[in-house]
């Protein structure tokens, strides 16, 4: 079977042996499930594969329970993509099937097969780029917020956020680490050209 896998629906293709493929249809995910348990129950060796995304692992886990073998792959161009450019769940499913048909007659090449981690390691990797995306978000609403200081004149520097440097932009006679902020915004300009004036060139 190939899987294109969302988090309300898969779409299924599969074929039975060397049998012309089957037309790809749309399960709820936990019933493709009941139906390949169903399978295995009868007998049938049940190979499935579907692409790393963000649904991660958990329906190779539960797959895996039901008794089949099932292949989480790397994404890349299907061949329907680059054939007729179109992308669809049921194309992807049936391109899907055909690389893993091809990957199980002994063409290694046809996927590129992703290690699975354990549930804890799957976890433990969560908390790690979670707390990356923070940053990455916090960082750019930093940026952000001086861009829109500069915008009324204000020097915000960097942490202007922090609790006791917000202080200090708000109140620029308090300084940070001794240096004012906010003069721009507070009539410093003219100031700040009379001190340039009067400054000595080299």
């Amino acid at each position: 079977m190939g899987l294109d896998l969302h988090a309300r629906q898969v779409t299924e293709c599969r074929q039975l042996d060397g049998s012309t493929p089957k037309p790809a249809q749309q399960w709820d995910p936990c019933k493709l499930l009941d139906k390949v348990e169903e399978w295995v129950k009868a007998g049938i060796k049940v190979y499935s594969c579907y692409e790393a995304g963000a649904c991660g692992y958990w329906y190779h886990r539960e797959l895996t329970k039901c008794g089949a073998v099932n292949y989480v792959v790397a994404p890349r161009a299907l061949e329907n993509q680059r054939r007729k450019h179109q992308k669809t769940d049921r194309l992807d499913a049936r391109a899907l099937l055909e690389n893993l048909e091809s990957y199980l007659r002994g063409n290694r090449d046809a996927m590129s097969i992703v290690a699975v981690p354990s549930l804890l390691q799957e976890q433990q990797r969560s908390v790690v780029r979670y707390r990356e995306q923070l940053v990455r978000n916090r960082r750019r609403a930093e940026a952000r917020g001086r861009a829109l200081a500069l915008t009324q004149g204000i020097l915000a520097p960097v942490g202007w956020w922090r609790p006791a440097t917000l202080e200090a932009v708000q109140n620029p006679a308090a300084g940070v680490d001794g240096l004012p902020v906010g003069k721009l915004a507070r009539g410093g300009a003219s100031a700040q050209r009379q001190r340039t004036k009067g400054t000595p060139r080299a």
